[in-house]
């Protein structure tokens, strides 16, 4: 299943929001459909080295090409410095780095060679804005989860007040790639939050959690396979999903006589069956 990437894109249009609910999923289609260099910005040392993993595995199978790395704390300042060194060569290359690698001291030329910045989730450290003012294209993923993290009625005012001198680096990066009230919703157009909905939809309290998944991966993996030459879906892409809708209250599970399986919310239920 090829992402739906109508995006949200601000008046700057360097800026967009892609609704994701598997993210590292639409990584893997951003990095294959955008402009290389591409630096992937990631909250964590072991998420940077998971994805960076994931990316290698999907280009080398899709383009027999391996120029992807990650930069985190745990480099010494030798690797570090041999990182940086090997993307400002490099016209093809993909960078996984947590917030470190922005308060290194290249980091200003190594955003300016990137032709794609690519956010997970919204970086907290104040050299984040460097990007804002730099890089040629940017996207921020966003989906249910960061809904629930940072939009409240709080953040909601600082980002859309005329004066952004109290607001923090996330707030300052949620008004600057787009108005707040346009996309705190945009996660309903998920295309692999919808594709997930309908599949149970049709198969209504047929599987429990673990059946859903195998069922879900295997039909997401076959779509993958013909559009982008590899079956890229895992089962951990695929709970990220369905514990998203869990929390969204999208679904839900059954009780006696269909216990444990999985149901879809309609409208005018109120209670659980």
């Amino acid at each position: 299943m090829v992402p739906d990437c109508s995006e949200r894109c601000t008046t700057e249009k360097r800026f967009s929001v892609i609704s994701a609910y598997a993210k590292t999923q639409m990584i893997l289609h951003l990095v294959q459909t955008e402009q290389r260099p591409v630096i992937i910005l990631i909250k964590t040392d072991k998420c940077s080295e998971q994805t960076a993993r994931t990316v290698k595995m999907f280009l080398e199978h899709t383009e027999s090409f391996t120029n992807v790395r990650f930069y985190n704390s745990k480099l010494s300042g030798t690797e570090r410095a041999e990182t940086e060194k090997w993307f400002m060569q490099d016209n093809n290359s993909v960078l996984c780095c947590t917030e470190d690698f922005l308060q290194s001291t290249c980091a200003d030329e190594i955003i300016k060679k990137a032709k794609t910045i690519i956010f997970r989730k919204i970086s907290a450290v104040p050299e984040v804005l460097k990007i804002t003012e730099t890089s040629e294209k940017a996207f921020l993923l966003w989906n249910y989860s960061d809904y629930q993290k940072y939009i409240s009625t709080e953040q909601k005012s600082i980002a859309n007040s005329k004066n952004l001198a109290e607001a923090g680096p996330e707030q300052f990066l949620l008004y600057k790639f787009t108005n707040l009230y346009d996309f705190t919703n945009d996660y309903l157009t998920a295309w692999d939050r919808n594709f997930v909905l309908k599949i149970l939809s049709f198969y209504s309290k047929s599987w429990n959690s673990d059946e859903a998944t195998v069922f879900i991966q295997k039909k997401l993996n076959l779509s993958a396979q013909k559009k982008l030459g590899a079956r890229t879906w895992q089962a951990s892409d695929v709970q990220e999903i369905l514990n998203q809708l869990f929390d969204e209250k999208k679904i839900f599970k059954c009780r006696w006589p269909f216990k444990n399986k999985i149901a879809v919310l309609r409208k005018k239920q109120k209670t659980a069956q």
